[in-house]
């Protein structure tokens, strides 16, 4: 960790250890709201409050996934 005016800032390593962490928060929160629409009966706006949260996970998710992507392919570029 490095200390920027006294705020603590994550060291690049440490970051992407956190990102890895809250990627499968994501995943699980995303199949227990999943399960919440299938077994309980939600109103119209509990429903598409629920949707908006799972949109919105998912693009967490697709992010990490980007991420991934981008790192693998500047290591496959770097290679001789």
């Amino acid at each position: 960790m490095k200390s920027f005016g006294g705020r603590t800032k994550p060291t690049t390593a440490s970051y992407s250890n956190n990102v890895e962490q809250y990627i499968m928060e994501y995943q699980k929160a995303i199949d227990i709201l999943k399960k919440l629409l299938e077994k309980h009966p939600l109103n119209p706006e509990e429903k598409e409050a629920v949707m908006t949260a799972i949109g919105v996970l998912s693009l967490g998710s697709l992010a990490k996934s980007r991420i991934k992507n981008i790192k693998a392919k500047r290591e496959k570029s770097t290679e001789w």
